[in-house]
């Protein structure tokens, strides 16, 4: 079976019994790639699919590149919960629409900070389920924020393999905590 068409039925979003039936093997089979490439199950009902593409090599690594230049992987908690977020920000609003069009997700905000400063924008995502996507697809072309991207990315995989009522696991906070102390500006203790 074909990897790269599996990936690319998983990342729209589709159950394991229905990337079977569209590959035409059995369920047991697909499960078992998907456990192999350490994959969560896709949600049923719980979020929509993922918007994000599959990506070619070349994509993935110019937006690795720029990620790690250039943005945020972070997690954000309100009062009650904790959310994935992937921020790119630059003053060409043109690379910032490269992102949205290519990846198909995510908001772009205009940003001005002080008066002598260009107008910056950035392009951010949120959604649990287009972070996973994302992030699964670039953190081997990661180099400065790899292990944040990948503290994100198992908490992003441990919130998909529960029910959405489903209270926080100390894992789950301790790499808010962790995530939290690798964004920390300045010199580290």
């Amino acid at each position: 079976m074909d990897k790269t068409v599996f990936l690319e039925l998983y990342n729209r979003g589709l159950s394991d019994r229905k990337i079977a039936e569209e590959l035409g093997c059995s369920y047991s089979v697909v499960r078992r790639i998907r456990l192999k490439l350490d994959l969560p199950p896709n949600p049923q009902g719980r979020y929509r699919r993922s918007k994000i593409p599959l990506l070619d090599q070349v994509t993935r690594a110019y937006i690795a590149g720029f990620i790690d230049g250039e943005a945020t992987v972070d997690l954000l908690r309100s009062i009650s919960s904790y959310r994935p977020k992937v921020e790119v920000y630059n003053t060409n609003r043109e690379i910032i629409e490269y992102f949205k069009n290519t990846l198909r997700a995510g908001h772009i905000a205009k940003r001005r900070r002080k008066k002598n400063h260009n107008t910056c924008y950035s392009w951010y995502i949120c959604n649990l389920l287009d972070v996973f996507s994302l992030l699964s697809q670039i953190v081997d072309y990661l180099k400065v924020k790899k292990e944040v991207a990948t503290l994100v990315l198992r908490f992003c995989y441990l919130r998909l393999s529960k029910t959405s009522n489903t209270p926080y696991s100390d894992e789950e906070r301790q790499i808010f905590y962790r995530v939290r102390e690798l964004n920390r500006r300045g010199p580290r203790s």
